[in-house]
């Protein structure tokens, strides 16, 4: 999903580590967030196509995997790749964004304050976060609420009707994806950077 060769995001996969991580597979969040982690330094592309997987596991997924995201040492890596000159303009602006919406939208929950003070300790030490729309929360609402599975209705429509969205937006439909063993193996392999086989892009995160 975040393989340096993908043309961009390949949604296919990104979706799996979403059915991945929801299946409630022991060790799942904890196991996808340390190879999210692995390639946080790593080249602007690849660091791109990281976060854009993040940020669909955050949309996507419940409250375990946004404790995983939400330790100090994942944040205190977020936070340093924010603040390194030698990150890359664009990627930083993605960085600060998913910040500013995680501050914003899990920071009142006693168990994810970290997000808000990670937002705060940036701003002192001279990060510039963006102006939000005022709509933007929508795509987090359910997945605060600890409903991801009730968007998958939502997912169908969209689909059945050729409308065209995020997939970051929208929560994989029950029945659809389903991560198999060798799936989930091969997904979890991917992440550690173990030599697995190369994966065509299907032009749409790892």
């Amino acid at each position: 999903a975040t393989d340096a060769m993908l043309l961009g995001p390949d949604w296919t996969m990104n979706l799996e580590l979403v059915d991945l991580v929801n299946s409630g597979k022991q060790d799942a969040s904890k196991e996808v967030v340390k190879g999210l982690r692995k390639r946080l330094w790593k080249s602007p592309k690849e660091q791109t196509l990281c976060l854009t997987l993040l940020e669909t596991l955050m949309k996507n997924c419940a409250d375990p995997f946004h404790q995983q995201v939400g330790t100090k040492d994942f944040m205190g890596e977020i936070s340093k790749l924010a603040l390194s000159p030698k990150t890359a303009a664009e990627v930083q602006q993605h960085l600060v964004g998913l910040i500013d919406e995680w501050a914003v939208v899990f920071g009142r929950q006693h168990h994810l304050q970290i997000f808000a003070e990670t937002h705060m300790q940036l701003s002192m030490q001279g990060i510039k976060f963006p102006s939000r729309a005022a709509d933007f929360v929508s795509a987090y609402d359910l997945v605060a609420a600890g409903s991801v599975d009730s968007r998958s209705e939502e997912r169908q429509h969209m689909s059945v009707a050729g409308n065209h969205h995020d997939p970051r937006l929208a929560a994989p439909a029950s029945g659809v994806h389903h991560v198999g063993t060798s799936g989930m193996q091969s997904g979890l392999a991917a992440l550690a950077g173990a030599a697995v086989q190369k994966r065509s892009p299907v032009g749409s995160p790892m």
